[in-house]
């Protein structure tokens, strides 16, 4: 596997379980979300004079704090997307914590209408998805958080020896099935908690988390002797889409349009770029050697390149 510096351009990068699997559906507390996010470069556009703005109920899960950047803008894309076909969003979350595999079920059977998570071919054959990668491809872009000052770790000198090392992940994670595939030995776990507690109490070595949550988990955990390895990183082709209820064939039809023109018109950039783009501050990303990794649950549609992200190539809308 090539050692090389990671080129991540921000405004070329773009999707939350966390990790593998940041999702987040949609809600059983009534909670009404402003129909946009203040202070965008460009504002939406307002129906025709002759039109009203159909209301579209969405039910939501929510599974991470409405204060987090990429809840806010997995909240505000939902919202902006569905505006841009002339619909009134109303949005009503539901938080709790439930397993990806249970909220999936829960949005086929019609008790959820959108769920977020990353994909994979199984799940696109049992689910609807929208197939616009909604954080860029960045869910694929893997840190891992160890122990901190762990001198196996700044010993190695290829990315490769990383393999070498036990790794945790969610147990129901696509993750977890790729680092395998490529000859990680992976510690599957239930729970979130645990993934960080295994590796501060030295059953495992690392956790391979998303480069969007390094820093709220560091925050979160890093009070345990935890901290992001500072040298090397994972990438795989990932990406995170919305998974839409079979049932509702017109929320399908509007979000997959929605989304289109989103990215198309610039919106989901400059959402991107206030929410997400500060997450990958002082990572370093562009001084770390990358083991890129093959994905072999993912098989991309050809438009896929269009918005996503990989070593050595960025292309997207702008």
């Amino acid at each position: 596997m090539p050692l090389h510096a990671f080129p991540l351009p921000l405004r070329a990068a773009a999707v939350a379980a966390r990790a593998g699997g940041l999702m987040l559906v949609a809600l059983l507390a009534a909670a009404r979300l402003p129909a946009q996010p203040t202070s965008l470069p460009d504002p939406l556009p307002a129906p025709l004079p002759d039109e009203e703005a159909t209301p579209v109920p969405v039910r939501y899960f929510r599974l991470l704090d409405p204060a987090d950047p990429r809840e806010q803008y997995l909240a505000a894309l939902l919202t902006r997307s569905l505006q841009r076909t002339g619909a009134e969003p109303e949005l009503v979350f539901v938080d709790t914590r439930m397993s990806q595999d249970r909220a999936l079920k829960l949005t086929q059977d019609g008790e959820l209408d959108v769920v977020i998570t990353m994909t994979s071919d199984d799940r696109e054959a049992r689910f609807t998805p929208i197939r616009l990668p909604i954080f860029k491809g960045l869910f694929g872009v893997r840190l891992l958080i160890v122990r901190d000052g762990d001198p196996r770790f700044s010993a190695l000198d290829t990315p490769a020896r990383l393999r070498a090392f036990r790794v945790t992940q969610g147990h129901d994670w696509p993750d977890a099935a790729i680092l395998e595939h490529n000859g990680f030995d992976v510690i599957r776990t239930r729970g979130y908690d645990p993934l960080f507690l295994q590796v501060a109490h030295g059953r495992a070595d690392a956790f391979a988390g998303s480069v969007l949550e390094m820093k709220q988990q560091i925050a979160d955990y890093g009070h345990l002797g935890l901290a992001v390895e500072p040298r090397f990183a994972l990438y795989y082709p990932a990406a995170m889409y919305f998974f839409v209820n079979p049932h509702r064939p017109d929320l399908v039809a509007r979000l997959e349009q929605g989304l289109r023109q989103a990215a198309a018109d610039g919106s989901m950039d400059a959402l991107f770029d206030r929410y997400i783009a500060p997450l990958l501050d002082g990572l370093a990303l562009d001084e770390r050697a990358v083991l890129e990794l093959t994905n072999p649950f993912f098989h991309p549609p050809a438009s896929f390149g269009d918005v996503a992200w990989r070593p050595g190539h960025a292309s997207g809308p702008r």
